[in-house]
């Protein structure tokens, strides 16, 4: 055990609910402050860009990959699909007329499941190393 209870206080749900509430509150600043550029969907991808850090990061804490990366997986979906639709309806453009976003979201997403798989691993090799030691 790396650290105990860390990953039970910050779950899945939790991170993607911070990250929408605040992901919402920039995509209706920037809607207000910077109009007709469509930065909503630059502050969109911003929080999707955080849950993918911070839910990799603190993955390497939980014990189950079932358990915890998983309903990441699931909660990551439904958090791009909910931010870029209200990307889309607060400034009224939609993604398939920003082909950089497109793009954007593309190289997010695979990043995002690469590195989580990767964060199992690591969490295996480590396993495997204490349990060799003993």
């Amino acid at each position: 055990m790396i650290i105990p209870g860390i990953s039970n206080s910050f779950t899945p749900w939790k991170q993607a609910l911070s990250c929408f509430v605040v992901s919402l509150m920039g995509i209706i600043f920037c809607h207000f402050v910077f109009r007709g550029q469509a930065y909503e969907f630059l502050v969109a991808f911003s929080g999707i860009v955080f849950y993918s850090l911070m839910n990799v990061v603190i993955s390497i804490f939980h014990e189950s990959f079932i358990k915890y990366t998983w309903p990441s997986w699931l909660f990551y979906i439904a958090l791009i699909i909910v931010l870029l639709l209200s990307a889309k309806l607060i400034s009224g453009t939609s993604i398939w007329q920003l082909p950089e976003y497109r793009m954007m979201l593309g190289s997010i997403v695979a990043f995002y499941i690469i590195t989580s798989l990767m964060v199992r691993i690591v969490r295996a090799i480590w396993e495997f190393a204490e349990s060799d030691e003993g």
